[in-house]
């Protein structure tokens, strides 16, 4: 079986723990989690009520509410692979979109009484090349447009092709109170206190609560933002989760919201590199290039690190690979072209990522069998 959480970003020693949701993390001080990156497959709640009556289900779904999206394919060793990406098709289009977005910050409060509030950093969050127009080798834009205008360089470049972030709404702080059989605070080795939250009460718990309790519409891009909380994984999953995308319906699959979580970390928790804004940059792009966290492509490796897998993750690859813009930390991705072994690569300047940090497409591999 593939594991969900994917990508080592980085050693992480937990020096001190309570007993509460860490047998996975191994909260010895010699012990060492990893922090990790998740998108869980598409998910229904049943917390969220359609929008339609039980008698137009069925003339619903076929006009089903979401982010605006586009879909293309591309072959490899005899098969055609089938990609959704957010926007309009760059091969086909030149046009502008603009996906809404609102940002939620959550505090979480652990039954230790430590408080993790994101409130200081939002405003920062929203002044980072992720919302804010800045100098990119694709373009004055921001950080996920240059990302996408570089991926797509052939077709994109010389033209006014854009998907943009709009202006973000920023809605009120929501509490959340972690009980202690799903979250707990530790001591990073770097010397700051994390706060650890059950992954699956951020999907099952937070995500539907936020979405019923603002009546956040699924056109809009929802970003959960936290402050130092990382993600304890399922099933007694080795590794801590710094950010995660993915997407979810109602009941009878009316709408789909798409969302993205992260952290502004420390660097008392995370090293230099992957401070303030780097884990969101890393979600943002992949949301960008799998919205719905269902693209399937060649299976990949990057070992020893990432196992194979046929997921279109471009973060996943360069988690660590970051560069400061504007006095942030932003992530280096992974193109298309370096999943699709495109010879040559249609990315800017023939990059198979957008700092160049890919040189090649990855070699073959073959995912191991379900056990």
């Amino acid at each position: 079986m593939i594991p969900r959480n994917r990508a080592l970003l980085l050693t992480f020693a937990i020096v001190s723990s309570s007993s509460a949701v860490v047998a996975a993390a191994d909260p010895s001080p010699t012990g060492n989690g990893r922090f990790v990156f998740s998108s869980p497959p598409l998910r229904s709640w049943s917390s969220i009520p359609a929008a339609t009556g039980d008698a137009e289900t069925a003339s619903a779904v076929a006009r089903v509410r979401t982010i605006p999206t586009f879909q293309d394919t591309f072959a490899y060793g005899g098969q055609t692979y089938t990609y959704t990406m957010v926007g309009r098709n760059p091969r086909l289009s030149t046009r502008r979109s603009v996906v809404p977005a609102v940002i939620v910050p959550l505090r979480f409060v652990f039954a230790d009484g430590e408080q993790f509030d994101p409130a200081k950093t939002t405003r920062q969050m929203r002044r980072s090349p992720i919302f804010r127009r800045s100098a990119f080798a694709s373009g004055t834009t921001q950080y996920g447009d240059a990302i996408q205008r570089a991926e797509f360089s052939t077709f994109t470049q010389g033209t006014h092709y854009h998907v943009l972030l709009g202006h973000p709404a920023v809605a009120a702080m929501q509490v959340f109170h972690v009980p202690a059989s799903e979250g707990m605070t530790s001591m990073s080795q770097f010397g700051g206190t994390v706060g650890l939250v059950a992954e699956s009460f951020l999907l099952e718990q937070v995500v539907p609560t936020v979405i019923n309790r603002l009546r956040i519409p699924p056109s809009k891009l929802l970003i959960l933002w936290s402050y130092d909380v990382a993600l304890k994984p399922p099933g007694g999953q080795t590794g801590l989760i710094l950010g995660e995308h993915s997407a979810g319906t109602d009941r009878t699959n009316t709408n789909i919201w798409t969302f993205t979580w992260a952290s502004w970390n420390t660097a008392d928790v995370v090293p230099e590199e992957d401070t303030d804004v780097a884990a969101i940059s890393h979600e943002i792009a992949e949301w960008y290039n799998d919205p719905f966290a269902a693209n399937a492509v060649p299976p990949w490796e990057a070992p020893p690190n990432y196992p194979c897998n046929p997921l279109l993750e471009v973060g996943d690859p360069l988690v660590g690979t970051t560069f400061v813009q504007d006095g942030y930390h932003l992530q280096d991705e992974a193109f298309l072209s370096w999943f699709a072994r495109e010879v040559p690569s249609m990315g800017l300047d023939g990059r198979y990522s957008f700092l160049g940090t890919l040189t090649a497409p990855p070699p073959v591999c073959t995912v191991a069998p379900s056990p």
